[in-house]
């Protein structure tokens, strides 16, 4: 019994003797964790079946023939099916003329012609942002 009456490890904030408070809380974070994929599950499948009844589909295709465009579920697919869905989309961007990583690009204006044409008056502030 140390000096304020507890058992070693125990601080008083543990639901189970003996834990410690490290392991609580790892407990308490994996518990938050696994409600708030419950959540996220069950709200992307009462958007999945909103959808379905509505006849939209989870993803659109951007204007212009782009890739298409989530539903901002990103963060729950899994990585080979992310992996198929990237390639799939550089293929596309190949296959529709463009190319997904270009090396180089047009400059159409030089660091004085942007200055002049967008900033105020055609004069930029020491640290200022435009």
């Amino acid at each position: 019994i140390m000096a304020d009456g507890l058992p070693p490890g125990d601080d008083g904030t543990s639901s189970a003797p003996g834990l410690s408070k490290t392991e609580l809380k790892r407990r308490l974070k994996a518990e938050r964790i696994a409600k708030e994929k419950a959540e996220k599950k069950a709200a992307a499948a009462a958007a999945s079946a909103g959808a379905a009844s509505g006849g939209a589909s989870g993803s659109k295709k951007a204007a212009g023939g782009g890739p298409a465009i989530s539903s901002g579920e990103d963060d729950d697919v899994d990585p080979s099916k992310y992996y198929e869905l990237r390639c799939k989309t550089v293929t596309d961007m190949k296959a529709s003329g463009g190319h997904p990583y270009p090396h180089k690009f047009h400059v159409s204006h030089s660091v004085a012609e942007f200055v002049a044409e967008f900033s105020p008056e055609g004069i930029v502030d020491a640290g200022a942002r435009l």
